[in-house]
């Protein structure tokens, strides 16, 4: 497993390929990950091998690995995998195109990322970075054996942008200890919040490339709006954010501003063990991310029985149903976001039950085992076909070869290409 991001950094990829690394290993499978290094790194890792690399490069929460010699073939020696797993397409994706090339082993390509999406962390930003990021993107894919797009909806933007190779769509599964709605308790008596009130919950990283701006705006309206009702009855409405990141500080300004700072609360990172309280602790899960290309954590929301609202986008579309299991907007609307919230928050106590009914039984189509079935069905296929080495991987080896840093790879690639990365 060759990837730019992992354990103890938190997001998607990461979490995917510890949950992947952990099933593997309980049927018995080796299995040896390659990633950068990264602040707070446990001190007793089993089987991963730590690239040097620039930690919070350009003030994110990304490391960039160095263009120093590094331990990893005297790590390797005397490991012979069957598979090379690259996670990304850049960087330590390079490296794991020379290492599949060396040991002469099929080589798979998880597409997680839509890649353009996340340009703003480099210094260079603009319309020509998104289109080398997705052009490159696509020319890596080519040049694997075999292609996993997270989902459907991904396939199908893959096969459009230009990816010839095989591509099998198969999600990050729902671990077993996210289902079960109402059980081990939630984060309500940890942050005040009260036990009838009504929550509307997000879990992620909380950066820009995740539509932070109008989810909070989303949020913040359907709170104001509801505080303004006459009702017999009221209700006390709360968002609860689980995860930190870049945007986090202004996200608590905009409370504050919209004086809403008493129906704000947030836990900053969790646990991995504490993470499934985070989503028992919401009546509705709020998302508004357009950058996705898997429902990961929608599928342990509903996992949870709880419905979700959110923006139709890639992966999304391909685990929520429109009044089904929660509510799809198909704008990139605050407004829209809002109202949804409002429908839900409407529904009486058996249609609410039918939300949460029919949110569970689609997590059981995403879980972990299935999963894992499917990608190791891949591997097997892949290690029985031992397909020959593309003819253009020399010229790409070659090229590689010739420049010394990664980074310097991709901004010198992008001015190099110039006028053909140009629509």
């Amino acid at each position: 497993m060759m990837t730019n991001t992992y354990l103890p950094h938190v997001g998607g990829v990461a979490r995917s390929i510890a949950q992947f690394t952990e099933q593997y290993r309980a049927r018995g499978h080796e299995v040896k990950i390659v990633a950068p290094e990264f602040d707070d790194m446990p001190a007793d890792e089993t089987d991963v091998i730590r690239i040097p690399a620039i930690r919070n490069f350009n003030h994110t929460d990304f490391s960039v690995i160095q263009p120093i010699p590094h331990p990893l073939v005297a790590a390797l020696e005397g490991f012979t995998p069957d598979i090379v797993h690259s996670h990304h397409p850049f960087l330590v994706g390079n490296i794991a195109l020379r290492v599949a090339h060396n040991l002469e082993v099929p080589l798979v390509f998880t597409h997680h990322t839509k890649y353009e999406d996340y340009t703003h962390n480099l210094f260079l930003d603009g319309k020509v970075v998104k289109r080398f990021a997705s052009h490159l993107a696509t020319r890596y894919a080519n040049l694997c054996d075999q292609v996993i797009a997270p989902s459907l909806s991904m396939k199908k933007i893959l096969i459009e942008r230009g990816v010839k190779n095989e591509i099998d769509a198969v999600s990050t599964g729902v671990s077993d200890d996210f289902f079960g709605a109402d059980t081990d308790g939630d984060f309500r008596n940890e942050l005040g919040i009260p036990g009838d009130a009504f929550v509307v919950g997000h879990l992620g990283r909380i950066t820009k490339e995740k539509n932070v701006d109008v989810l909070i705006s989303a949020a913040i309206q359907f709170i104001n709006t509801a505080r303004k009702l006459d009702r017999p009855q009221l209700r006390k409405y709360c968002f609860a954010l689980f995860g930190d990141g870049p945007e986090l500080t202004r996200v608590r300004e905009l409370f504050d501003k919209a004086g809403l700072s008493d129906c704000y609360f947030n836990t900053g990172v969790l646990d991995r063990v504490d993470v499934p309280k985070a989503y028992r602790t919401m009546d509705v899960f709020l998302f508004s991310s357009l950058s996705e290309t898997q429902g990961m954590v929608l599928t342990e929301a509903m996992a949870s029985g709880k419905p979700v609202v959110a923006i139709d986008a890639p992966g999304v579309r391909d685990v929520l149903q429109d009044t089904v299991n929660g509510r799809m907007v198909v704008e990139n609307s605050a407004d829209k976001l809002a109202d949804a919230l409002f429908w839900i928050e409407r529904q009486d106590e058996e249609k609410y039950q039918c939300l949460r009914d029919a949110a569970l039984a689609t997590a059981r189509k995403f879980t972990m085992e299935n999963s894992c079935n499917q990608i190791l069905d891949i591997y097997q296929k892949q290690i029985d076909l031992q397909p020959p080495r593309p003819a253009s991987f020399t010229h790409w080896a070659q090229v590689l070869h010739t420049v010394e840093s990664e980074w310097t790879l991709l901004v010198n690639t992008l001015a190099a290409a110039g006028e053909s990365l140009v629509e």
